[in-house]
């Protein structure tokens, strides 16, 4: 919820990431890279925002069948992300108003 967007590897690599990016539909992969191109961190913060895949009303990925390693690897709610959100607690942004 605090990346700001999903985070591929080198997609000309072809590593685990590649297959998902290869997989991705041409219209989802330009729109992302045009939001990767103009993405801005939220103004003092240390931290991104939420996603740009992330569906606040579901609380889930939006495309969550192409989602890159990372987010493969940091399952919710695993020992990993719950350190995450206990050493950033202070700082975690919660939804919009």
């Amino acid at each position: 919820m605090h990346m700001g967007y999903p985070a591929f590897m080198d997609p000309a690599d072809q590593s685990f990431d590649a297959i998902y990016w290869n997989a991705m539909p041409d219209d989802l992969r330009d729109d992302l890279l045009a939001f990767i191109e103009s993405y801005k961190k939220p103004a003092g913060e240390d931290l991104d925002g939420a996603c740009y895949w992330f569906d606040w009303e579901t609380r889930r990925c939006k495309h969550h069948q192409y989602r890159p390693r990372v987010c493969r690897d940091f399952e919710i709610d695993s020992k990993g992300c719950q350190d995450w959100r206990q050493h950033y607690a202070d700082r975690i942004i919660s939804h919009p108003a």
